[in-house]
């Protein structure tokens, strides 16, 4: 029989695809490790599960989290437009914004003692366990005002005006499920998103609530 692949999944999202799990690549990657992981080949789990650039703990680890957790409200961090920022100034520009937009949400989810995770290239995620659905847009908008105020150099050739770093959200929940898919659940947050900014492209700054009069997740 086929063992069951589980992974994390975002509420809402249907007709995920199936595929080979992140964990059970982890788990490949287990079975050819030897000697703590230091063998010539082999792949030491632990650093799929931190992420090299930022620090913070990566989906894998979301995963592993909410696999014995019910269903929390989380909200998701997307740095609006970076890949301009990186046609015009290079990687090291773009590096640069992540890390530090990474340790403003670490900082944020500190102060309420919440988990964050990077989960894509300038992807966040912060589940707010025993937090309320105000709470998660009051975290989402504070969140985005210290962005704001950090105000992390910025530069587009379609937009001059736009001078800073500038993130968008999404409040939703995530659960635990069978056949987990993440680039699905990323496309999934682009999509809502992108029906925030209501069809404008240099639109920034929105919160999209998909998470509005959803039961209150507690622990």
């Amino acid at each position: 029989m086929q063992r069951a692949q589980r992974g994390w999944y975002i509420e809402g999202v249907k007709n995920q695809t199936k595929g080979q799990s992140d964990n059970s690549a982890i788990e490949d990657n287990q079975n050819r490790m030897q000697d703590g992981g230091r063998t010539v080949g082999a792949v030491n789990k632990d650093t799929l599960f931190i992420d090299g650039l930022t620090g913070l703990p990566t989906h894998l680890e979301l995963a592993r989290q909410l696999s014995v957790s019910a269903s929390p409200i989380a909200v998701f961090f997307d740095i609006d437009a970076l890949v301009r920022l990186t046609d015009m100034c290079g990687f090291r520009a773009s590096d640069e914004a992540i890390i530090r937009v990474g340790r403003i949400i670490q900082e944020r989810a500190a102060t309420l003692d919440l988990p964050a995770f990077r989960i894509g290239g300038d992807e966040f995620l912060v589940t707010l366990r025993g937090q309320t659905h105000a709470n998660a847009v009051e975290f989402a908008q504070t969140t985005l005002a210290a962005v704001s105020t950090a105000r992390i150099e910025y530069r587009r050739a379609d937009d001059p005006s736009r001078e800073h770093i500038v993130v968008n959200a999404v409040i939703c929940r995530v659960s635990w499920r069978i056949e987990p898919n993440i680039s699905r659940a990323r496309e999934w947050f682009a999509e809502k998103i992108w029906k925030a900014k209501m069809g404008d492209i240099r639109r920034c700054g929105v919160i999209a609530d998909e998470a509005e009069g959803l039961p209150t997740w507690a622990a």
